[in-house]
């Protein structure tokens, strides 16, 4: 069994977008060699049954297991630091983005267009998609693992 020493990845938001239909979440993170690396996740050995045919496309098991370990980390860490994020209003009240009602099952989900490539080079995109349409005009920031990101106004926009 290979030693797994305690690390540390962290990534950073690197864009919010808010639009009637959907938040969005950018973030950056290590790549998945550099997290192999830290995480001594090449050391895994996946131990094969050599009686037992692999079905086709799984030759690449341990890779196939490392990525999955990769995302999986990803996923958790997102869910984990987006959990009891909230979208803040002009009027001074916010809605906890857990508790706005949703169609989907998950609260933060990878939008379609997210290919594996961008997300094992360490650019993670995730979104939250409400049942009912967020009113533009009154949502000013979102809180995310306490810090407060503010929206730019259209004339902020129409300055830069």
């Amino acid at each position: 069994m290979p030693d797994v020493p305690d690390y540390i990845s962290e990534g950073r938001i690197t864009q919010i977008a808010i639009c009637a239909g959907y938040i969005e979440v950018e973030l950056e993170t290590p790549s998945l060699s550099q997290w192999a690396i830290e995480s001594n996740a090449e050391q895994v050995e996946i131990h094969v049954d050599p009686e037992m045919p692999l079905a086709p496309g799984m030759e690449d098991i341990k890779g196939r297991f490392i990525r999955s370990k990769f995302r999986i980390s990803w996923d958790f860490s997102v869910d984990e630091a987006l959990q009891g994020a909230s979208v803040n209003y002009k009027d001074g009240t916010s809605d906890v983005i857990d508790e706005i009602p949703r169609d989907f099952a998950g609260i933060w989900s990878r939008p379609s267009g997210t290919t594996p490539d961008t997300v094992y080079e360490g650019k993670h995109r995730y979104q939250f998609t409400p049942k009912q349409a967020f009113d533009l005009s009154a949502a000013e920031s979102i809180t995310i693992d306490g810090t407060k990101y503010f929206f730019p106004t259209i004339m902020e926009e129409i300055d830069s």
